[in-house]
């Protein structure tokens, strides 16, 4: 399959789901008498954009088929717009894009965000990583929110740019790192984006 099949068929999904959904085309054209026609998005925009039904959440969908991976360009775009609140991804699989739109359908119903652990020194990036999380899975979410209670910890990493290290109940974060191990690509990135927005 190649991404035109895929973005058309994640096109297709997502209509039946009752979302509003577009195509974007991005870059410059020549036109036949020689003019270049620009179409006017940035440089990194996503394959899909559009709208979850009822709540009116935007959404933005990079279609890849493996092994291909996004530029620099459309990583970033993606993290800028998960950042503002929308729900931002790159997409292997229609299933993947059902996943998110499940999940953020959940997201929508009112989700409140909150550290529970109380630690001035790191509070603000787990709010961050909470943030995104909640536009991931609810699984990842609610695994971050526990090994967190628990006293889990974000420390500056050499390789990574952040990692998170257990608290004191180890067992916790022993539970919870299947869930961290499953979505450790995903993880890897943001904590990676999240020192780099420190620095």
């Amino acid at each position: 399959m190649v991404e035109t099949d895929l973005m058309h068929r994640i096109m297709e999904a997502v209509s039946k789901r009752g979302c509003l959904v577009f195509r974007s085309n991005v870059g410059k054209v020549r036109t036949p008498d020689g003019r270049w026609f620009d179409t006017g998005l940035p440089k990194g925009f996503p394959d899909l954009f559009g709208f979850l039904p009822r709540s009116g959440r935007i959404f933005f969908i990079e279609c890849k088929v493996k092994p291909n991976k996004p530029t620099p360009e459309q990583v970033n775009f993606l993290h800028v717009a998960r950042s503002l609140g929308a729900i931002a991804f790159v997409a292997y699989s229609i299933e993947e894009v059902e996943h998110a739109l499940d999940d953020a359908a959940w997201a929508d119903f009112g989700l409140a965000i909150q550290d529970p652990y109380e630690d001035e020194s790191d509070t603000e990036l787990w709010m961050k990583l909470f943030c995104w999380a909640s536009t991931m899975k609810r699984e990842l979410y609610e695994c971050l929110q526990t090994i967190r209670r628990e006293g889990a910890k974000l420390i500056p990493d050499s390789k990574y740019g952040l990692r998170i290290i257990p608290g004191e109940d180890k067992a916790h974060y022993k539970n919870g790192s299947q869930v961290l191990y499953k979505y450790r690509y995903e993880l890897i990135d943001e904590l990676a984006w999240l020192a780099k927005r420190r620095s």
